[in-house]
């Protein structure tokens, strides 16, 4: 046992540096700040990710994305030696007094959303098959003063033990319990459990919920995605390139088109964080056209200018004026 324990010390003498090296590299990597880094992403061909298109496309729509990477040590050395790289506390990505899981349920519950309000837009423009099937209901955001045991991305099953089938049903049962407790059945990480809250003297707990649909659609176009994606800025990217997968004319006209902007249930576009990363990111991907919603237009046109980069801009308000702006452009 003695001449065991002598080799065991032996090895260890004889590899001191490298067992020290390996413990300094194990700290940086997995000791976490309270920091994330943002830098430019790539792009992503949105053809390669639908199933069952009716029609081929001579160009290409394409997503935009920016890298996200966990405030460890190494990762923010890193960050500060490349200069497209940016620091950013987490408390600044974060609703007031809310963790970072709570930051990232929430982009989850956006990407569903995102693809939800795609397909209705596009089925819609295109005249295809689309009938309302069911309508999920996430808690999206818990104010501070809120006294709940809700959590952000909770899906509301039941209310006081009565099936719930849409927002208003949950607003009505919630309401009658002013000035008292509600328990509401929910769905969290696969699991079924039941939660208390408290309901004010205005008939509310103080949570924001998010209404996303399912569709029984004709043809069954379905899109696929990565699970480390989230988020709802590439609505508008995805609805304009499931419209194009359903109809004959195309409206790539050979372009690789690159863009950004979330999708609505009325077809407008919404604003997005990060578009500098993103037209970065597209720069050296011979996008000719990149599309960007109005509030981001005076960034983009600016981080394009200041870089040289040879791509044009197109301002996006709704999708139906993209629609006819693609449809005109030579």
């Amino acid at each position: 046992m003695k001449k065991i324990g002598n080799t065991i010390l032996e090895v260890v003498r004889d590899n001191l540096i490298i067992l020290i090296i390996f413990s300094i590299f194990l700290a940086l990597e997995t000791f976490e700040l309270d920091y994330s880094i943002y830098s430019p992403g790539d792009i992503i061909s949105l053809e390669d990710r639908l199933d069952n298109k009716i029609y081929e496309s001579s160009g290409s729509f394409n997503l935009t994305y920016v890298s996200y990477r966990k405030g460890t040590i190494f990762n923010l050395i890193l960050a500060k030696i490349l200069p497209s790289h940016d620091i950013i506390k987490n408390e600044e990505i974060t609703a007031d007094q809310e963790d970072i899981i709570a930051s990232l349920k929430r982009d989850d519950i956006q990407l569903q959303q995102a693809i939800s309000n795609a397909t209705y837009i596009s089925y819609k423009y295109a005249n295809k098959d689309i009938k309302e099937i069911s309508e999920n209901d996430y808690v999206y955001y818990i104010a501070p003063e809120a006294t709940t045991e809700l959590k952000v991305g909770d899906k509301i099953l039941t209310c006081d033990n009565n099936n719930v089938n849409n927002y208003e049903d949950i607003n009505k049962c919630i309401k009658s319990h002013t000035n008292n407790q509600v328990k509401l059945k929910v769905l969290r990480n696969n699991k079924e459990l039941t939660t208390n809250s408290i309901v004010n003297s205005e008939g509310i707990i103080g949570m924001v919920i998010t209404r996303i649909f399912d569709y029984e659609i004709n043809p069954n176009m379905r899109y696929h995605y990565e699970k480390n994606e989230s988020g709802s800025s590439g609505g508008l990217m995805l609805s304009l390139s499931m419209y194009n997968s359903l109809v004959e004319e195309d409206i790539t006209k050979g372009m690789r088109i690159a863009g950004t902007g979330t999708i609505e249930y009325d077809g407008s576009v919404g604003e997005i964080a990060g578009v500098k990363y993103k037209i970065m990111g597209a720069s050296d991907k011979n996008v000719d056209l990149f599309i960007v919603p109005r509030a981001n237009y005076e960034e983009a046109k600016q981080v394009i200018e200041e870089n040289h980069y040879n791509i044009k801009l197109m301002i996006a308000d709704t999708f139906e004026q993209v629609l006819n702006d693609l449809k005109n452009y030579n």
